[in-house]
């Protein structure tokens, strides 16, 4: 039984074809040469950017809380301030947790966090930087008192509202 050569020379460029195809899926990332639908790095220098121009209206000003920045580790929470200054509270010294409240709101800060240590205190405005994660870590101490919260959340009056306090050891 002899075999067609035609078949035999189809089957071939068959087999060629579809190794190429292969070749081409599988090294389809890693092409150094720019194709017509990847675009360029860098836009050619004939073609205008996304350049501010004189026209454009300036970005809005950030509200005035953003100014604080918080940074907050396993051990501390400080408040950068917009004056240089900072205010820092270790967690292990961590005695009261309120919130305060001011009618200045809402061209000023009018909610803040105060946290209350053995050896100083630090007053974070709501909305500052890094404000959810403090947030976060604030209501999930034992024993936090939600209700004073929510009251605090909802206040627009001059107010103190007590949502935590460090618990006094049995036998103190």
């Amino acid at each position: 039984m002899a075999l067609n050569p035609v078949l035999l020379f189809l089957g071939l460029i068959l087999c060629l074809a579809l190794a190429v195809w292969i070749v081409r899926k599988l090294t389809a990332g890693f092409s150094t040469r720019p194709s017509a639908d990847r675009p360029p790095a860098q836009p050619p220098a004939s073609e205008p950017t996304d350049a501010p121009m004189d026209d454009d209206p300036p970005p809005p000003p950030l509200p005035p809380e953003r100014y604080y920045v918080l940074a907050i580790t396993d051990t501390f929470v400080i408040c950068y301030r917009p004056d240089d200054t900072s205010e820092r509270v270790d967690w292990a010294d961590l005695q009261k947790v309120e919130i305060r409240t001011t009618s200045d709101g809402p061209l000023l800060p009018d909610v803040f966090w105060l946290l209350h240590g053995t050896s100083g205190g630090c007053s974070i405005p709501q909305g500052a930087s890094g404000d959810k994660e403090l947030t976060a870590l604030l209501t999930a101490l034992p024993g936090f008192d939600h209700e004073a919260f929510i009251q605090a959340m909802a206040s627009t009056e001059e107010a103190v509202f007590t949502c935590w306090t460090r618990p006094v050891p049995s036998g103190s």
